[in-house]
């Protein structure tokens, strides 16, 4: 899987994730497409560094599901 990261304002990264792992109470989705909003574009701009993930509007399937998830 990968996951596009901001490394620092205006600095994106695509990266590959090895090794993923699900643990019990947790879902890994795959993302199947993804927009962006508003918020995304303040998080690339530096204005919001809370979160260093974009894409928030996503269309997804259940990709690895782990028991007591519905």
């Amino acid at each position: 899987m990968r996951r596009l990261i901001v490394k620092a304002p205006l600095n994106l990264s695509i990266e590959d994730i090895d090794n993923l792992r699900c643990h019990d109470n947790e879902v890994i989705v795959k993302i199947k497409y993804c927009g962006i909003c508003g918020s995304d574009i303040a998080i690339y701009q530096g204005k919001n560094r809370d979160t260093y993930y974009l894409g928030s509007r996503s269309c997804s399937s259940s990709w690895q599901r782990r028991k007591n998830c519905s």
